[in-house]
């Protein structure tokens, strides 16, 4: 992810796009969350 820090900032009613790629085995499990919450998989705005 970019910033390695794991940090972004969007202006009030920006946007910014987020991914991820991961591989191993087992098959990693990765989630996205936002203020503690987890978003859903797809999830287009919060």
């Amino acid at each position: 992810m970019s910033p390695s820090n794991g940090q972004l900032k969007a202006r009030k009613g920006g946007s910014i796009t987020l991914e991820c790629k991961a591989s191993g085995n087992p098959v990693p499990s990765i989630l996205w969350t936002r203020k503690d919450n987890i978003l859903p998989t797809g999830e287009k705005s919060c």
